[in-house]
């Protein structure tokens, strides 16, 4: 599962980005829009694999993703 949230006060649209070989190949997966306030949940789908993620946003702001793996 993800969590994301940050500190704007307007919504921020973070993108989320996979390398699914580990060969440095970057693909993006999901833009997602988090509110300000908010934490945003996001459960990845029971098949979903990749070797590295990343996140980027469209707005300055401090912004915090939580992964949590099981």
């Amino acid at each position: 599962t993800l969590q994301l949230s940050h500190n704007a006060d307007k919504p921020v649209n973070i993108t989320v980005e996979v390398d699914v070989h580990g060969d440095g190949l970057w693909a993006k997966y999901r833009v997602l829009r988090v509110e300000p306030g908010q934490t945003l949940k996001y459960e990845f789908p029971a098949a979903f694999q990749a070797y590295w993620i990343r996140f980027t946003c469209d707005a300055d702001c401090t912004a915090t993703a939580l992964l949590t793996y099981k």
